[in-house]
């Protein structure tokens, strides 16, 4: 799954920052958090997010369509997106924040944007590529400290490229305690190597089972050593499961599908 990456970890002047691992949160520098009551709908913020995730290339009628509205004629398509780009030029003091465009629809790239979850890929890979333990340790916990929650998490809907995208992120997080837990280990911090699989709480299980089980872990008073076995094995099935999620929801589509079920994933974003 691609993501665009930030050009800087911090707000650029005059732009603005997005927040999707955990609560929705867009941040202006001129006016800072935005009430989230400035959407009409969930909908609508939905529509922000997924031409944020897609603002590399022009996104089609077809494509919004699909994702959101299979049913829905393109005439109501561009309505919406003309509501979309009219609440967040009222967020940005900017007009037209979304080009309407020949074959389709696209955020203006002008418009200086940092969102979380690049710079949270950003760090996974930079610290993939570190060769310095200390240093591949800080950029692993700057990693884990942006995932607040799963993405989009307290957005209700379960659209495909909603769940395809959460569980990348869910994937991501989890191999970074992974890799960060094992680091602490080779140290020899066998108690802090262990705390760090606390976190895992913070995505939630594919199951309520294995939650319970976390926090089984975490109470029990076994060794530092086996508790950390007992949270790699869990870890491990967690990630089995979220393989074949994420492949359930990028698989082709039978031509026999619904049409309700044809929501192409469109690379998954």
């Amino acid at each position: 799954m691609s993501a665009i990456r930030p050009t800087s970890s911090s707000i650029n002047v005059s732009g603005c920052a997005l927040y999707l691992l955990g609560s929705i949160r867009l941040c202006t520098e001129a006016t800072g958090f935005i009430d989230q009551r400035c959407w009409a709908s969930n909908q609508q913020q939905a529509i922000f997010v997924y031409l944020v995730l897609n603002r590399d290339h022009i996104v089609s009628p077809a494509e919004l369509q699909q994702q959101f509205w299979p049913y829905l004629p393109h005439d109501a398509v561009a309505q919406e997106v003309t509501a979309v780009s009219q609440t967040l030029g009222n967020i940005l003091n900017l007009p037209n924040p979304i080009l309407h465009l020949e074959d389709g629809y696209q955020l203006r790239a002008a418009i200086p944007l940092w969102v979380d979850i690049d710079e949270f890929d950003t760090l996974l890979v930079q610290a993939a590529a570190e060769p310095t333990a200390d240093r591949q340790r800080q950029l692993l916990q700057q990693a884990v400290n942006l995932y607040q929650d799963d993405f989009l998490h307290d957005l209700p809907l379960n659209q495909k490229w909603i769940i395809a995208w959460r569980a990348h992120f869910q994937q991501g997080y989890l191999a970074a305690l992974q890799n960060l837990s094992a680091l602490y280990e080779q140290a020899g911090d066998l108690e802090t190597a262990q705390k760090i699989y606390l976190n895992a709480l913070k995505a939630k299980p594919i199951t309520a089972e294995h939650g319970r089980s976390f926090l089984h872990l975490v109470q029990d008073h076994s060794s530092s050593a086996q508790t950390l076995r007992q949270c790699q094995r869990l870890i491990a099935l967690l990630q089995t499961e979220l393989e074949i999620l994420l492949e359930d929801y990028t698989q082709p589509l039978a031509a026999s599908d619904s049409p309700e079920d044809k929501i192409q994933e469109r690379g998954k974003g």
